[in-house]
């Protein structure tokens, strides 16, 4: 496809130009530029160092307020829209949209490369030098979400442009890799398996934000190292003081209510887990039930 600079495009160029000035703006518009643009397999190519790209990136200002402040303050460039998408698979793609020449350009990149650089890449493919406007995502500027659409439609492309990884990059994925394998021995292990009921991701945070001795108890509750009696005759492990002693009947009905209130489950994961949802109103309740059964200090 050949898109050649004549006189009938450079009057539309300018036709849209002044359309958009018609929004009150009272400096009369600039004479549209003499420049020469071309589409040569997919990759748009600008003789002229007179347009701006429009980053989306997610921004607090509204839609409309971009869309008026892009109007008045660049009524006299081209509209270049770019973006740069990265999905749950780590399949990364680049989108660059053009309202006024309706153009769509679409590209695959590496996986696992950073959205950082794909967006980078969506402006380096314009071969232009570039002014930085930035512009709220998902707020129905126009051109905005057609280029976000075209960069997650990349990232399925079977045809990738080849770009070495940065350093930070490269980290990142030896990382991914490292936690991958971490995770499934502990998923497969045959040790520690009394803990990994407990926290199953080796993503989990410990317990924080409470006191020094209440995250004592809480650490040594979740590793089942306490101060309870745990021999022949009496078995009094963590389980059995949370979930099922008769001594504690009482107290573990108003822990189990509580325990209930915040949507965990209630089992040693939903009591002690950090992960989920009101992590810290359920290490309330444990901390309470403790001290209301009278096994706070000797844990």
């Amino acid at each position: 496809m050949e898109v050649n600079q004549t006189k009938k495009a450079r009057k539309k160029a300018w036709s849209e130009a002044n359309r958009r000035n018609q929004s009150g703006r009272s400096a009369p518009p600039q004479q549209p530029c003499n420049h020469k643009c071309k589409v040569e397999e997919n990759t748009l190519i600008v003789e002229k160092k007179s347009f701006i790209a429009f980053i989306c990136k997610e921004e607090s200002e509204k839609g409309y307020m971009a869309s008026q402040y892009i109007k008045n303050k660049f009524y006299s460039y081209l509209d270049i829209y770019t973006d740069g998408s990265k999905d749950e698979e780590n399949m990364v793609g680049i989108g660059i949209y053009i309202p006024t020449l309706n153009v769509s350009i679409g590209k695959r990149l590496p996986d696992q490369l950073s959205v950082y650089t794909a967006e980078m890449m969506a402006i380096i493919r314009l071969q232009i030098d570039v002014r930085f406007c930035w512009v709220p995502v998902h707020v129905n500027v126009r051109g905005n979400d057609k280029a976000d659409k075209i960069a997650k439609k990349s990232t399925r492309m079977s045809d990738t442009i080849n770009i070495p990884f940065g350093k930070g990059e490269a980290k990142t994925i030896i990382k991914k890799g490292m936690m991958k394998k971490w995770q499934e021995r502990w998923d497969t292990d045959k040790s520690g398996r009394k803990y990994y009921s407990i926290q199953k991701s080796i993503n989990a945070q410990g317990v924080n934000g409470r006191n020094r001795r209440e995250e004592s108890v809480l650490t040594r509750l979740r590793f089942d190292h306490t101060g309870l009696n745990k021999t022949l005759c009496l078995l009094e492990d963590v389980e059995h003081i949370l979930l099922h002693c008769g001594k504690y009947r009482e107290e573990r009905i108003r822990l189990k209510q509580k325990i209930n209130q915040t949507g965990r489950k209630w089992n040693l994961e939903g009591i002690l887990g950090t992960t989920g949802e009101r992590v810290k109103d359920a290490q309330d309740a444990v901390v309470e039930y403790l001290k209301d059964a009278g096994v706070y200090y000797r844990i």
